[in-house]
């Protein structure tokens, strides 16, 4: 097993651009020392949770290069070099994988971004603790997942400093915007299915004020989330537009 001053001298050497053979012999050889923490989230999320997951034992040379330039950090302080990622279908799964998670690992650390996002992006991350490594589970909804997968690709496009609040002002905004717009459609479609439950209830116990007040609200809600939508097709459109206009440049 590496030392931490040797894990922080390969940090140093690829920070720099000056990796030879030897600092990338124990990169890999330090990338392999997560696999039995990884191995052991996994199996719990999928046996014992029930999630389907997708993710790597170790994060790529790149991306960990790209990490330690944009933060500055050291190498051994990096806390996703392993990690792994769960989709689930709203607001209330998420919390509820939340808990289960917090009943399964003895050392886990929640790091909930979908109130106070990072440059728009939203989502929950669990770092667990398993002898001594640092495994990270992404949690994301659909909706969430679907920002991330347009900044992802939009980066593309405009270059890697926009997933971190730099580059084009322009996407910049229609991002934030589009952040927002994720999010309030997230808590719509979460009250949403709880008017839907509270309604099958007052049905099943012959509650008729009720009933007819909860039809009421429901169709309000859903009116709501028809309006989100919209607006996520305008700002995806001025999207669209946007490149067009840069291919035709091109």
């Amino acid at each position: 097993m590496l030392s931490k001053t040797q894990i922080d001298k390969v940090g140093d050497k690829l920070r720099r651009d000056e990796a030879d053979e030897d600092a990338l012999t124990k990169l890999f050889q330090y990338q392999e020392e997560f696999v039995p923490a990884y191995k052991y989230v996994e199996r719990i999320l999928t046996k014992k949770m029930y999630l389907t997951i997708t993710g790597r034992p170790a994060k790529s040379t790149l991306s960990i290069i790209e990490k330690l330039r944009r933060i500055n950090s050291r190498l051994s302080q990096v806390q996703d070099v392993s990690g792994c990622r769960t989709i689930v279908h709203n607001l209330a799964a998420q919390d509820e994988a939340i808990q289960r998670a917090k009943d399964w690992f003895v050392s886990l650390q929640v790091d909930d971004k979908r109130d106070n996002p990072t440059h728009g992006y939203r989502a929950v991350h669990l770092l667990v603790m398993h002898e001594g490594k640092c495994v990270e589970v992404q949690i994301r909804t659909r909706i969430q997942h679907f920002w991330a997968t347009i900044s992802e690709k939009l980066s593309d496009t405009y270059g890697q400093e926009i997933k971190y609040g730099k580059g084009n002002q322009k996407v910049l905004s229609l991002l934030d915007r589009l952040s927002h717009n994720t999010r309030h459609f997230d808590l719509l479609v979460n009250r949403l299915h709880e008017m839907q439950h509270d309604h099958v209830l007052a049905l099943s116990q012959n509650r008729r004020d009720q009933v007819r007040t909860l039809n009421k609200r429901i169709k309000d809600q859903e009116q709501q989330l028809r309006h989100t939508m919209y607006e996520a097709r305008a700002i995806l459109l001025k999207f669209d537009q946007m490149e067009d206009r840069n291919v035709l440049s091109d």
